[in-house]
């Protein structure tokens, strides 16, 4: 996962909390899910042929459990894709490191629960990591961490054999990036043919899904373990690389096009003939790290700009906001392009101000998070603390007759936790954007402070005393903006007229927060 977050930076608009959030929905949504599916299908089918549970199980695990895992995994992306006002902002290379990480922990959640037990087996090994002492020959390795950060894209097991541990490419990642290529293709592509065809890399996923566990049910055929072999080796390294190589091109194109269609988002160093990296790159230069932070949410935020312009099915009404605070962004890197506007400025001064400007969480909002953390303690204590070798006696607990009331007691209110939980950190429809380093200056070019709030007041409230849906921004990423070297050293707010509002205070519908100095990063409530 974190390989897939590297190789698709340049193009990818999704942060890398919801790429972990997608991670988690893989493990405790999907894999719940398809687990509980599997296991009512299988009881069914063994009931009614009047055969063995374990029998029935093996058959399912290459006829039926392909299709529905995939399908189950893909299942959060498409309904993203098609709830989600924000998925016009998404590029292709977004499906697919989104897909990648569900699959990535729909894997670790199966081999989890295949080796859970196993923490009085395992010993550590010389190369690293530790080897589970089960049968004869091949006995399972589990990798630790600089062996996972040492591999492309790797399994959460492996083997080991004569030559040493072997760790094989994650095959529920490259089948996952597979599909999410198709969501991708089937919500970004402007022509029929083009979204009918992403039924071709779904075909290949559940066909590469179904060889794994066909070689895996049936171990005396060469033949499906010398594809199995493959498919795990380089070919799944060149299955993912070609998803993101495929993914960097349309994406790419899809940006030109923006860039022709919305030709007042480019820099002025690039209108001097720069390119977009290295007008970018000598902003960041310029304060580190500060600018450099800038730099990146403003590369970030444009990128999802184009992407939204150049999306088949875009309302220009309704990107109109977005558009407008890119463009008034990209005025103020314009100004602040230069090291006289930083000069003065220090590290300190940038991060009370950070601290000042960024909203709270709401009281609900943090009574879930801590109310889901207390939910996912147990699996926590049973899955990851107690697999080592001198914690297993926490697992024997949770095994018994206490220990796996309370886990089960746990569990069932937890694990639908992560399925409604999309729509936050995908929060390019409902951004909670504020500026990360400092506040814009009060003189800037849309008119007096006075002015700014009036304009505020109206973009937050509609003409009925409503809120206003369109007036919401929907920016992907938080971007901080450097005002001119005078704001910056100057301790005082500016002096508002009486007639304007509070720097922090509400609206008279009480739909978000306002400020007069910051009309575009307006928290909602």
């Amino acid at each position: 996962m974190l390989q897939l977050l590297l190789l698709s930076w340049p193009v990818r608009t999704v942060r890398w909390p919801t790429v972990l959030l997608a991670f988690g929905v893989g493990a405790y949504g999907c894999g719940v899910l398809s687990m509980v599916l599997e296991l009512v299908v299988a009881r069914q089918l063994a009931t009614a042929r009047e055969t063995s549970l374990s029998a029935v199980m093996d058959v399912v695990s290459w006829t039926t459990a392909p299709v529905v895992e995939e399908l189950i995994k893909i299942a959060p992306l498409l309904v993203a894709g098609w709830a989600l006002r924000g998925r016009m902002q998404w590029g292709l290379a977004d499906f697919v490191v989104l897909g990648g990480a569900a699959g990535a922990g729909f894997g670790l959640l199966e081999n989890l629960l295949m080796y859970a037990e196993s923490a009085g087996k395992a010993t550590p090994s010389d190369e690293g990591g530790w080897v589970i002492a089960k049968g004869l020959v091949d006995h399972p390795y589990v990798p630790g961490l600089g062996q996972i950060l040492g591999s492309w894209f790797p399994a959460p097991t492996g083997t080991v054999g004569a030559g040493g541990p072997a760790l094989p490419y994650g095959a529920h990642i490259f089948t996952s990036a597979l599909a999410g290529l198709a969501v991708g293709l089937l919500w970004c592509g402007a022509r029929v043919l083009t979204r009918v065809a992403a039924l071709v890399p779904l075909a290949g996923a559940v066909a590469i899904h179904w060889v794994t566990n066909y070689a895996a049910a049936f171990q005396g055929d060469d033949t499906a373990m010398e594809w199995r072999e493959r498919l795990a080796g380089e070919w799944g390294l060149w299955i993912i690389l070609g998803c993101l190589a495929a993914a960097w091109i349309w994406d790419l194109r899809r940006s030109r096009l923006g860039r022709r269609r919305a030709p007042d988002v480019a820099l002025a160093a690039e209108r001097q003939g720069l390119t977009a990296l290295e007008a970018l790159s000598g902003y960041a230069l310029l304060r580190l790290p500060a600018t450099w932070i800038i730099a990146l949410g403003y590369a970030r935020q444009r990128r999802a700009l184009l992407y939204a312009t150049a999306h088949p099915r875009t309302r220009a009404e309704k990107l109109e906001p977005l558009r407008a605070s890119v463009v008034q962004q990209t005025h103020r890197m314009d100004a602040t392009h230069s090291q006289e506007a930083w000069r003065g400025v220090t590290l300190t001064q940038l991060w009370r101000r950070a601290r000042e400007q960024r909203p709270r969480w709401p009281r609900h909002e943090k009574a879930l998070l801590v109310l889901g953390l207390l939910l996912a303690v147990p699996s926590l204590l049973y899955l990851a603390v107690g697999s080592f070798p001198s914690t297993k006696d926490l697992q024997e607990y949770f095994t018994g007759a206490p220990g796996c009331g309370f886990w089960s007691a746990s569990a069932s209110p937890g694990w639908p936790w992560p399925c409604g939980a999309w729509s936050p950190p995908y929060g390019a429809t409902e951004p909670r954007a504020r500026p990360l380093w400092a506040r814009p200056s009060p003189r800037s070019s849309s008119g007096s402070p006075s002015a700014r709030a009036r304009s505020s007041s109206a973009s937050c409230c509609s003409p009925a005393g409503r809120p206003s849906r369109r007036a919401r921004p929907r920016s992907p990423a938080t971007t901080s903006w450097a005002p001119t070297a005078s704001s910056w050293t100057s301790s005082s707010r500016p002096a508002f007229p009486s007639s304007s509002p509070s720097p922090c205070s509400p609206c008279p519908t009480r739909c978000r927060w306002s400020s007069p100095w910051a009309e575009g990063w307006r928290r909602p409530c």
